[in-house]
């Protein structure tokens, strides 16, 4: 118990030394930004099980960290989560952004399990951990 909740709380002063530290964002978008807006039509959960009503959010990989998701709301003025992912590679490149889902149970919101930016082969698999 203890040594999970100590992991937490390195965790979340990760999260915001790299939410603090992140440089500012560059004018115009690059290719290697992958910065999304998505609409959900239904409530999802994130890592952390924190659980996303439905709405409009941008999805961002932060600038120097590899395999940082950032999740704010939809005009990017509230940073709603930011998640520690792991890498995902699909066989073909698709033109459009993809994201799968997990059930997570009878009566609970699906599960946000991968997202890739279109015409990019490496993705971004969202890991949980069921303690």
């Amino acid at each position: 118990m203890y040594r999970s909740r100590m992991l937490v709380g390195m965790m979340v002063i990760f999260a915001l030394g790299v939410l603090l530290f992140t440089p500012g964002a560059k004018a115009g978008n690059s290719a290697w930004e992958m910065k999304t807006a998505v609409t959900f039509s239904q409530p999802f959960v994130v890592p952390g099980h924190q659980v996303l009503p439905a709405g409009t959010y941008v999805f961002r990989k932060l600038e120097g960290y590899q395999e940082m998701v950032q999740i704010s709301n939809a005009d990017g003025s509230r940073v709603l989560a930011l998640v520690h992912t792991i890498p995902s590679y699909r066989a073909q490149l698709g033109e459009k952004t993809t994201m799968s889902f997990e059930e997570a149970g009878v009566g609970q919101p699906v599960m946000l399990h991968t997202w890739y930016h279109p015409g990019v082969r490496a993705g971004h698999e969202f890991p949980y951990s069921f303690e």
